[in-house]
């Protein structure tokens, strides 16, 4: 965690920064926590609880939300804690070859409002991004959402980006030029901006509210055209020399008719991606991945059915596209597995979300000591690009000592009972 520059580390101003951060994360996690429970998971004085409780109140940030019935024994009823969804809000933005989308979710990370945005051109990523921006603006005001409670936005994007996520370095297919990509979006919502690479976020935003909550250990793998991946270890993002997400699309695998971006015709891309699927059913005449045609390819993965009628053929074409491509990605994971030992296997993106893809890599994973520990650590996403963006937001500006303590107690409208018994406006 990075405490902020206007608190000397060790200040107790700082330490306080820290232990709201402490305290919220540990909320956000495991809501309906007492006072008691979360003095003992944050390793503090309840004394000292009661202080951040009443802190994190006046902001609008938490409230209370009811009783914990004692069963037997002396003492009164303990009160549950939890996030208080309106106490503040994060916008997104999330741009790729399947997403031109924003979103506005909670405190809590729940979503409130979300918009498709019909980008006719993805050629030219600012002016898209610029689009994005200004769509945003127009929900924010539509919604009526006080600006002073949004704390930024999150964008998610399919590229990749320099060391400090601020700039456009190249978009890979979408043959995107550089550009700053949080300036772009900043000057035009007038709102702090944090960006990030699209598997990156997902993998955060799982970690924190999603299907591997409270897991600090984790590998998320995103199969749509092609296929990336993010490894979060102790709680970080592991990033390489040159910022990018692991390439796991061109491990190298069995020989294929197709030709990969990379060049290579025996590359997991090749096999358990998308792409190939859709090279499965005939539906591409190219053998080779064209950068030029993958809002394309996007779409006709989008348009392929999610479910099958009940009396259809279980080895369909479809079905035996998905169960070959998913069988393909076993082998990945299991190296993924053996190299960096996760708490979580999470598959996202797009060939995720059908059900026969799943079938052919649990099917491939087969019974060995090692297909058994992936198929255990095995989650499915169910954290969509628009809101990860948002999440992001959250986790830099309220789930961290970088929370503007004071402007949002100021700004939060909460009434406070005084020591005198009188209620008053909190700041």
């Amino acid at each position: 965690m990075v405490i902020n520059k206007i608190d000397p580390v060790g200040a107790p101003s700082a330490l306080r920064r820290t232990h709201r951060s402490i305290a919220l994360r540990a909320l956000l996690g495991s809501p309906g926590l007492s006072r008691t429970a979360l003095a003992d998971q944050l390793g503090i004085s309840p004394m000292a609880v009661s202080r951040i409780v009443r802190d994190l109140i006046e902001t609008g940030l938490v409230e209370e939300s009811g009783a914990l019935h004692r069963d037997s024994g002396p003492g009164r009823r303990q009160t549950q804690l939890r996030i208080r969804d309106t106490g503040t809000y994060a916008a997104g933005i999330a741009l790729s070859a399947y997403s031109s989308e924003i979103s506005i979710v909670s405190a809590a990370g729940k979503p409130v409002a979300h918009r498709v945005i019909a980008l006719t051109d993805l050629s030219d990523g600012e002016r898209a991004t610029a689009a994005l921006a200004t769509e945003l603006n127009a929900l924010i005001d539509e919604l009526e959402i006080d600006r002073d409670r949004i704390v930024g936005v999150g964008v998610a994007v399919g590229a990749n980006l320099d060391a400090d996520n601020i700039h456009v370095t190249d978009a890979n297919y979408l043959a995107w030029k550089p550009f700053n990509l949080v300036e772009t979006v900043s000057s035009i919502t007038g709102l702090p901006v944090k960006a990030e690479n699209i598997v990156c976020a997902l993998t955060l935003a799982e970690a924190s509210v999603g299907a591997a909550k409270n897991c600090r250990d984790v590998v998320t793998v995103r199969i749509a055209t092609s296929i990336g991946a993010s490894i979060l270890q102790h709680g970080q993002i592991v990033r390489g020399h040159s910022n990018r997400p692991g390439r796991v699309g061109h491990f190298r695998t069995g020989p294929t008719s197709l030709t990969c971006f990379c060049g290579g015709q025996d590359c997991l891309n090749c096999s358990a991606s998308g792409w190939s699927v859709l090279a499965r059913l005939g539906k591409i005449d190219n053998p080779a991945y064209d950068a030029n045609a993958v809002v394309d390819y996007a779409r006709m993965i989008d348009g392929l059915p999610r479910s099958r009628a009940p009396d259809a053929d279980a080895n369909d074409d479809l079905s035996a596209a998905l169960q070959s491509a998913g069988r393909a990605l076993s082998g990945a994971l299991q190296i993924l597995n053996q190299t960096v030992d996760p708490e979580a296997i999470i598959l996202a993106g797009s060939m995720a979300r059908f059900d026969a893809y799943v079938d052919g890599l649990k099917q491939e994973l087969g019974e060995t000591a090692e297909g058994n520990a992936v198929r255990d650590k095995l989650l499915v996403s169910d954290i969509r690009a628009y809101r990860a963006a948002a999440i992001l937001v959250l986790l830099e500006k309220v789930y961290s000592p970088a929370l503007e303590f004071e402007a949002l107690r100021n700004s939060s409208g909460i009434a406070i009972e005084a020591s005198d018994g009188r209620a008053r406006q909190a700041g």
